[in-house]
């Protein structure tokens, strides 16, 4: 009886776990990590925290190169991130976070990648079925502002307007040359 209420206990412990959302990183694991890049242009660098809105782990120094993470899930604005593979891809002067946390979306972009059919579109829902009303040509960045899953909702610019749409993680680049040059689209925007 005894083991049968601890286990019984144990088992309540894990589910108030999982509703309270206090081990976020169980379920984010599940989906793909998206390659973005920190666009912040402070050059005193860019804030990774250890929760949203919590205390500084460390910051992520200011580069003339490329600054890329990868975005697992968010929450009320904030990214968690965790590095990038830059050895790998053996990007010069590209640096990622040292170690996993948390950004808020105002300092990351992502950057949509051409299709096969050509210039991805933005969806007005986080699903294959929904309309799509923005064409956006590869090496676009557009500011995250929540991720669903595999869907992520963004900011884009189109025409002189600000609009929010989805785009399909597939649809966010993964080539190093299509980060670089959205790297430079950032950089023009920065100075205007």
């Amino acid at each position: 009886m005894k083991k049968r209420c601890l286990s019984l206990a144990l088992m309540c412990v894990a589910c108030l776990f999982l509703i309270a959302g206090i081990p976020s990183s169980w379920a984010a694991d599940d989906v793909s990590p998206v390659p973005a890049l920190v666009s912040d242009s402070d050059m005193a660098g860019t804030n990774v925290r250890v929760s949203p809105s919590g205390d500084v782990a460390c910051v992520m120094p200011f580069a003339s190169g490329p600054r890329i993470v990868r975005v697992l899930e968010s929450k009320k604005g904030w990214f968690r991130v965790k590095p990038f593979p830059v050895e790998e891809y053996e990007l010069e002067g590209a640096y990622t976070v040292p170690a996993e946390g948390w950004m808020y979306g105002s300092v990351l972009a992502l950057c949509v990648c051409p299709s096969e059919d050509g210039a991805p579109w933005l969806y007005t829902a986080p699903n294959w079925q929904a309309e799509t009303d923005i064409q956006l040509p590869g090496a676009s960045p557009l500011r995250p502002l929540e991720r669903r899953g595999e869907w992520l909702k963004v900011r884009a610019a189109k025409s002189g307007r600000s609009l929010e749409r989805w785009v399909h993680e597939q649809q966010v680049s993964a080539s190093m040359g299509e980060l670089v040059d959205c790297q430079a689209n950032i950089v023009k925007q920065w100075k205007k």
